[in-house]
């Protein structure tokens, strides 16, 4: 019986190529010294707002990041806690994108068919909750906001 050997990570070129693939608005990709920067817009809805976006791919990091730079979400949601985020160190806000315990993502993954979408249905539950103060897209966070670092993808 023959075994599959298992799927190799995607190198960062790799990446670059498939988020290109995805023509989506604005896009810029820019390697760095420790990775990769994906800059991009969305616009969840037609006509809706649009939200200058960041995709992060390090180096030797097996997770990528995701962050809204513009607008400022905290601006939009005033004295109100933002929901489903992590903290940040740098520009923008880290959204909560999949639950890091039950391991929802992995290198084998589409990033288009996970974090582009998966921040797509983000942004639309983050618009309904401008308005609604009721977060409707599920989760596990709670009230406290914790700093991203998914502990299965490490393993």
């Amino acid at each position: 019986m023959r075994r599959t050997p298992p799927a190799r990570q995607a190198t960062l070129a790799q990446r670059a190529q498939e988020l290109k693939n995805l023509k989506l608005m604005d896009a810029k990709l820019e390697f760095t010294e420790v990775g990769l920067n994906f800059d991009f817009t969305l616009q969840p809805t037609l006509g809706g707002r649009r939200y200058g976006c960041r995709l992060l791919l390090r180096r030797g990091r097996h997770w990528p990041r995701f962050s809204v730079l513009t607008p400022d979400l905290q601006t939009l949601a005033g004295l109100r806690t933002l929901p489903h985020i992590y903290r940040s160190d740098g520009p923008g806000v880290i959204l909560c994108l999949w639950y890091p315990k039950l391991c929802e993502w992995s290198e084998q993954l589409k990033l288009g068919e996970t974090y582009i979408a998966w921040a797509i249905e983000w942004l639309i539950y983050f618009e309904d909750w401008l308005f609604s103060n009721q977060w409707m897209g599920g989760g596990h966070h709670g009230d406290e906001i914790v700093r991203w670092e998914p502990s299965c993808a490490e393993s």
